[in-house]
């Protein structure tokens, strides 16, 4: 019930002030946090969207990259965890020395790797 308010109030935010990055940025994280307490196995486009729009808004704040990248990772999703990638080599390029991002990357690339092996011996007879 408070993630429907505050999406609702965020939403109204918008609104108001569509300049922001930390709007489009909480009203994604509220959207994907409803999303998993449905239980609801899809991703969230629009949260999706919300998420791209705060890093088109803050080009140069690693920040969101790096959170958004963050928050996608939760999804479990392949499409999500290869943009999750990209943001984070995004927060690279704002930031280079951002030694959260990198790691967060190494680990993401050490998952990328084992998902593609699982799916090519998945694939093999």
């Amino acid at each position: 019930k408070m993630l429907i308010l505050a999406i609702s109030n965020y939403e109204k935010a918008l609104e108001i002030n569509n300049h922001h990055p930390s709007i489009y940025f909480n009203l994604a994280t509220a959207e994907l946090r409803l999303n998993a307490s449905l239980s609801s196995k899809g991703k969230s486009i629009t949260a999706m969207n919300h998420l791209s729009e705060a890093i088109k808004r803050a080009i140069n704040n690693p920040l969101y990259p790096y959170q958004s990248a963050k928050s996608l990772l939760n999804l479990n999703d392949q499409e999500a965890l290869l943009i999750a990638k990209d943001y984070l080599e995004k927060a690279l390029q704002i930031r280079p020395a951002y030694r959260d991002a990198e790691q967060l990357l190494t680990d993401l690339n050490t998952k990328l790797q084992k998902n593609a092996a699982a799916k090519t011996s998945e694939a093999s007879p």
